[in-house]
């Protein structure tokens, strides 16, 4: 009886030691795993383990003893932080597309903007104070500023440097045939001929160069022209360039996935490995800026130097633009171009007897065609150019695009774009701490 009592009692302190060595699921162990099972289902994930198990050992990330997380959740949470992973890098590529393009597209527009007023401005101009040329000067006008008006919208590697300096200089040469009809109508036209013989006016037109009726004008203008509608145009597409490196084709191909499969499971490891173990903390800043880096290390080592070679040189475009440097300034071109051209036609009335000296030298006397009738000098009056030079309409449009290129001074826009590869981590991982958070094993530092 007494050796029955006494395997009792063993045998009952045995299960009760045993029962402490190897506890069955309890509710503080469900317990561990509330805040895993909340974050699962935040993100859609529903079957997935609701306490630690025993297959921690089998996971390819987050292993340990125990874990909230099973085979299957674990791969799912990877697949889930690399399309999260791609979301981030398409959103820092897609804010640099969009300053890029955006700012290409005001550039060009206010371009095209200030060629139209220009052109108006200049029109009325002649209108005004040369009615006697106006007519077959405003042909020529249109010629010239549609001219300028395409060249906004060319390529300037394949456009010639010279083009626009030809276009200026041919505004002028075919411009003389025009203005000296009016310093010899005085002294020996015919009667009832208004206009001068074919060949005489191409003899004007080739020797105009010779004569130089308009002074230095032309070709001081053509240069100033050529200068500052080149680098303008050459900001524009270095803008619309630097956007298509980075749009979402290009993106895709470049960006994170040198060692895609490392960088996830670092990413996961960051990122998600918290929950794993029970844990609703957010990744150290170290850790962060550390795994970040490494998933960009092919393509900062690649492609960071040309990036910010790239960005510092349209920087320094477009500082010297938005700062007014005279030797770039679109805007006070064309603001000043309808008075140069006047200038220039002043110039050459003004000096009348001498250019029909030289005239006669080169040309001889002036040969009119007396067979064509007398048309009026009058200029049909189109809605476009009786449009008034609307001060507040330039100022707003000038305003909008000073807005767009002041912000590639601006600091976070520089970390941003200059740093696109290089800042890339610092940007992803700005919201994260140093303390209190997940370093990849533990909440702590």
């Amino acid at each position: 009886m007494r050796r029955l009592l006494l395997a009792v009692i063993v045998l009952s302190a045995h299960r009760r030691w045993d029962g402490c060595a190897h506890p069955s699921p309890s509710s503080a162990e469900t317990k561990e795993c509330d805040v895993a099972v909340q974050r699962f289902r935040s993100v859609g994930l529903h079957d997935t383990p609701s306490s630690r198990i025993n297959q921690g050992n089998f996971l390819k990330v987050c292993q340990s003893r125990q874990s909230c997380c099973n085979v299957a959740t674990e791969a799912r949470l990877m697949d889930m932080v690399d399309n999260e992973y791609k979301r981030h890098l398409a959103g820092q590529a897609g804010y640099v597309y969009d300053l890029l393009n955006s700012t290409a597209h005001h550039l060009q527009e206010h371009m095209t903007h200030m060629i139209r007023k220009s052109k108006n401005k200049t029109i009325r101009v002649i209108a005004d104070v040369y009615v006697s040329i106006e007519g077959p000067a405003t042909g020529l006008l249109d010629v010239f500023y549609g001219r300028l008006s395409r060249y906004v919208h060319e390529d300037p590697e394949t456009t010639p440097v010279a083009s626009l300096e030809e276009a200026t200089s041919r505004l002028f040469s075919d411009l003389f045939p025009v203005v000296y009809r009016t310093v010899a109508a005085a002294a020996d036209r015919l009667d009832g001929a208004t206009e001068f013989d074919e060949d005489y006016v191409q003899c004007l037109v080739g020797k105009s160069a010779d004569i130089r009726p308009f002074g230095d004008v032309p070709s001081t203008l053509a240069k100033d022209i050529s200068r500052t509608f080149t680098a303008t145009n050459v900001l524009v597409h270095a803008l619309r360039y630097g956007g298509q490196l980075v749009d979402d084709e290009h993106s895709r191909s470049w960006l994170g996935y040198g060692n895609r499969d490392q960088c996830t499971a670092a990413l996961t490891r960051m990122r998600q490995c918290s929950w794993c173990d029970g844990k609703d903390a957010k990744p150290c800043h170290g850790l962060c800026v550390n795994v970040i880096r490494g998933c960009l290390a092919r393509e900062t080592a690649h492609l960071d130097a040309p990036w910010t070679g790239y960005y510092e040189a349209v920087d320094r475009l477009v500082s010297a633009i938005n700062n007014g440097q005279s030797s770039v300034c679109l805007e006070d071109l064309l603001r000043s171009l309808h008075s140069r051209i006047s200038e220039a036609i002043m110039y050459a009335m003004n000096r009348g007897s001498e250019i029909q000296s030289n005239v006669k030298y080169f040309c001889g006397p002036a040969k009119w065609n007396a067979r064509t009738s007398a048309v009026s000098s009058e200029a049909p009056k189109t809605p476009e150019s009786q449009e008034v030079w609307n001060v507040e309409e330039e100022d707003l449009s000038s305003a909008l695009l000073t807005s767009k290129l002041s912000k590639f001074s601006d600091p976070e826009t520089m970390v941003r774009v200059r740093g696109l590869f290089s800042g890339m981590a610092q940007s992803l991982c700005a919201n994260y701490t140093s303390s209190e958070c997940w370093n990849g094993r533990s909440v702590g530092e």
